[in-house]
């Protein structure tokens, strides 16, 4: 926990001297400011350390603080899509069946794998999977070539596979073992979110359980330092507030990006 004052400050240099000399080639420094602590004076603290260790041929630091949901490298917050998605965290797209969730989402992937803006938003290049769960290979294969997808870092994962098999609790480690041959993923796209669900007729429309199921995507996202988006259904109800009309309602939004 890192706090604003100097103190700190040389407490964690002298950590990362003692890294140095281990001659680690890459260290990331996580600092946690939980109540009180001044965003805007920690963020200097990790910039003037930036600025300290930076320089050196022999090692590679990442800087990184939490605040609240939001993540920092140094002063610039992390946004994969800019004012759009934000932080390890969890978004929802969803909408009503044939009204172009998947497009959008392939849209989203493109940007992101290529570095290109999308909707005129900046974005930060990275690779990302695509757990495409309720199409098959031969219907994705049209998308994909009619998207420009192919040569783009992009991770198509198939119900086909076998790894369709996973749930919400599996997912944590299917990310993680995914990073490990693709270590710059940075976005997960679930299409869709009712297929990595394991509930039956008693459990599908739970409150309970579907803010157990997000609190567990939720803490995958921030355990591997990815964001993930899951494609997700609406249902019939007429009303005003967007929310509502998600299987899950307020809930739910409750715990996404």
């Amino acid at each position: 926990n890192l706090d604003s004052n100097k103190k700190d400050e040389d407490i964690l240099k002298s950590y990362i001297c003692e890294l140095q000399k281990a001659k680690n080639k890459r260290v990331m420094i996580k600092a946690i400011t939980m109540g009180d602590g001044s965003i805007e004076a920690i963020t200097n603290s990790l910039h003037r350390l930036s600025q300290t260790f930076d320089t050196t041929n022999d090692i590679s630091i990442d800087f990184q603080m939490y605040a609240g949901e939001s993540v920092h490298y140094g002063s610039t917050e992390v946004a994969l899509v800019k004012n759009l998605l934000i932080g390890f965290n969890v978004s929802i797209v969803a909408a009503e069946p044939k009204l172009g969730k998947t497009t959008l989402c392939l849209g989203i992937a493109k940007a992101v794998s290529t570095g290109a803006n999308i909707f005129n938003l900046s974005t930060m290049q990275g690779e990302v999977l695509y757990m495409s769960y309720d199409q098959s290979q031969n219907q994705m294969n049209s998308r994909i070539e009619k998207a420009g997808l192919e040569q783009c870092s992009i991770i198509f994962d198939y119900k086909e596979k076998g790894l369709a098999k996973i749930g919400v609790k599996e997912l944590n480690q299917y990310i993680k073992l995914t990073k490990l041959k693709h270590r710059d993923l940075k976005l997960v796209i679930v299409d869709m979110f009712k297929n990595i669900r394991k509930v039956n007729a008693t459990t599908e429309y739970s409150g309970a359980v579907m803010m157990e199921e997000m609190q567990t995507i939720k803490k995958a996202a921030m355990d591997n330092n990815v964001h993930i988006i899951l494609i997700h259904e609406t249902n019939v109800r007429s009303s005003k507030n967007a929310n509502d009309k998600l299987y899950g309602g307020q809930k739910i939004a409750s715990e996404t990006n």
